[in-house]
């Protein structure tokens, strides 16, 4: 399996690696140690020690090297051997390979492509901003590897005909799966108006938006008792609901969820975001994946409760995701379909969607060999 290269992959929670500490986490098949020096400088280097192949994980860190925990070889950010006990002369071969890193958005980004093209942090979308924001709270908090191939994710996160059956007490409630299978249509997202019902999505070079509507109906519960607490002050809100929610999509492996809410026909400034969600996965080999997960929330700043409550909706609602996807990567994996049956299978509404997604992958694969 090949991956798309030239881009910057989230590889971890900022907080996961303090000074002095050493995080070991494969990224696209690579084993990579990352760093800290005391002083709280970040680097990442090939988790591995050339002399006798042991992960430089296993070892410490001493002023700004990594030191390998079998013979003490040291290696410096830049992936230079700069120490071997007992010799003055260091070859060559004992370099090993040292990776961009970046700090942004409380997370940790490693180039995985030519180094020389690490500038362009167009790979790391503007969505993030709320994180640098003070009018935003910004919950970053759940971090997951699991055995399935990442496009399944992608897949699921875009397709909301599964929300009905897969999330009845969050996602699923109303008429959004309905919506969204009988209404999708591509086109530009601007096209679909306020007080339209439907969905658009909107393909790009490297991304895909959707928008889409359900009004004037009864949702799940939870997002009633949202507004019933954050805009009238009581336990429920009975009334009907109109959703307007945005998804983005950016290649290779970031979905944001932007879901609004307000009473049935009213005025947009009647409403207010729930949250906004980031979604990433990172591929980790062929048939594994890192998820990371985070909300923002401008509905009450600083008031824990509310950021748990939210945190924990939507984290219970990827842990439902997680029985499905895991039995699909285990029917996939039993069963080990051609790629010709995998084209041919059958489709459902809605999937045009999804599709998109996996056909902007492929045409960037593509560019990529092309220009190898």
């Amino acid at each position: 399996m090949k991956f798309l290269r030239n881009y910057w992959y989230v590889a971890a929670e900022t907080k996961e690696i303090e000074p002095g500490q050493i995080l070991s986490r494969k990224i696209l098949n690579e084993s990579i140690a990352f760093y800290r020096t005391k002083e709280g400088t970040l680097n990442a280097v090939q988790d591995l020690c050339p002399h006798r192949y042991v992960p430089l994980s296993l070892g410490r860190v001493q002023g700004d090297d990594i030191e390998c925990g079998y013979h003490g070889a040291c290696f410096n950010g830049k992936g230079q051997c700069t120490k071997i006990p007992g010799q003055d002369t260091i070859p060559d071969k004992a370099n090993i390979k040292s990776y961009p890193v970046f700090e942004k958005y409380n997370f940790v980004w490693v180039w995985m492509g030519d180094p020389a093209l690490s500038d362009d942090t167009s790979s790391m979308p503007d969505v993030f901003y709320m994180h640098d924001s003070d009018e935003w709270d910004a919950n970053v908090g759940l971090m997951e590897s699991f055995p399935a191939y990442y496009e399944l994710l992608n897949d699921n996160f875009f397709d909301l005909s599964h929300a009905q059956f897969v999330h009845p007490e969050t996602l699923g409630g109303g008429r959004l799966s309905e919506v969204f299978r009988k209404t999708a249509r591509p086109g530009k997202v601007s096209s679909l108006a306020e007080n339209e019902e439907g969905c658009v999505f909107e393909v790009s070079e490297n991304k895909v938006l959707t928008e889409i509507h359900v009004l004037d109906s009864q949702l799940s519960p939870f997002f009633h008792q949202v507004m019933g607490k954050m805009k009238f002050g009581q336990e429920n809100y009975e009334g009907n609901l109109d959703w307007l929610l945005s998804i983005e999509w950016h290649a290779p492996c970031i979905t944001v969820f932007k879901p609004f809410i307000k009473p049935a026909g009213a005025p947009k400034d009647e409403g207010f975001y729930l949250s906004w969600q980031a979604n990433i996965v990172t591929p980790e080999t062929e048939s594994s994946c890192h998820y990371f997960y985070s909300a923002c929330q401008n509905l009450a700043l600083g008031n824990d409760e509310v950021n748990k409550n939210l945190f924990e909706a939507f984290s219970f609602a990827f842990s439902q995701d997680k029985v499905i996807i895991n039995g699909q990567t285990s029917c996939l994996s039993s069963y080990d379909f051609t790629q010709e049956e995998l084209k041919s299978r059958v489709t459902f509404p809605g999937d045009q969607v999804t599709g998109s997604c996996r056909r902007v992958i492929a045409k960037l694969m593509a560019e990529q060999e092309r220009t190898a």
